[in-house]
């Protein structure tokens, strides 16, 4: 019951600050794994790539097969489609690499290419230096709002593809494509919007891996669901 001693009171006061830095510190296991998902996810995105090409590809040699007049609007939807889904990725490619920006500084990372010269090549999670940091990417995506701009153009993006499917299909449509921002969460109690839920005070590497898995959403959205048949 003895008064405490101003050393006591130090000691204790260390042992909080102590314990709040062992709760923000993040796991190398937990990083690891934010790499090899964003890696994955660079590889699936870039297939899913290809077969747009590809697809794309395929409306272009059958307008030179049959005549432009025949495939007219399944061309013409195919060329909207490319546009769209193109100028969508860039939005989001373009946020990564700001958002990339804001946390470390730069987007460039110095690695060793097969002949092990040293190049420079565009950050990724792997490569990123301040991968646990949690305030930037809160600030950049909920203070500063990028997170409410990047799910108004999503839903934008959507209702312009859907517009290209026929009208009896575009609920079922709907319903497979994903890329859900408009869905509410809840936790705690409290009702959160998309970007909260996903972005707030999470760390970089998983804000990263998160743009990233949106990139993929986007690619993927017609070859799953058939747009390319529109």
């Amino acid at each position: 019951n003895c008064p405490e001693t101003p050393r006591q009171k130090m000691i204790q006061m260390m042992y909080l600050v102590y314990t709040a830095m062992l709760a923000l510190n993040v796991s190398a296991d937990i990083l690891n794994a934010f790499i090899v998902v964003d890696d994955t996810l660079t590889v699936s995105t870039r297939n899913a790539t290809q077969q747009n090409n590809a697809d794309y590809n395929w409306f272009e040699q059958q307008k030179v097969i049959l005549g432009e007049a025949k495939i007219h609007d399944a061309y013409v939807n195919a060329k909207t489609l490319r546009k769209e889904t193109n100028s969508m990725v860039k939005f989001i490619e373009d946020m990564r690499s700001d958002l990339i920006f804001y946390v470390d500084g730069d987007t460039l990372a110095e690695v060793k290419n097969d002949k092990g010269k040293t190049v420079k090549v565009p950050k990724t999670v792997a490569t990123i230096q301040a991968k646990e940091n949690f305030d930037k990417p809160t600030d950049y995506m909920i203070n500063k709002g990028n997170g409410k701009k990047l799910k108004e153009r999503i839903v934008q993006y959507k209702k312009n593809i859907l517009k290209l499917a026929k009208a009896t299909d575009r609920e079922r449509l709907a319903a497979g494509l994903g890329l859900n921002v408009e869905e509410k969460f809840k936790k705690e109690g409290a009702v959160l919007s998309w970007e909260e839920h996903n972005f707030d005070h999470i760390i970089s590497a998983a804000a990263v891996t998160l743009l990233n898995k949106t990139i993929g959403e986007v690619r993927n959205a017609y070859l799953s669901q058939g747009f390319h048949q529109c």
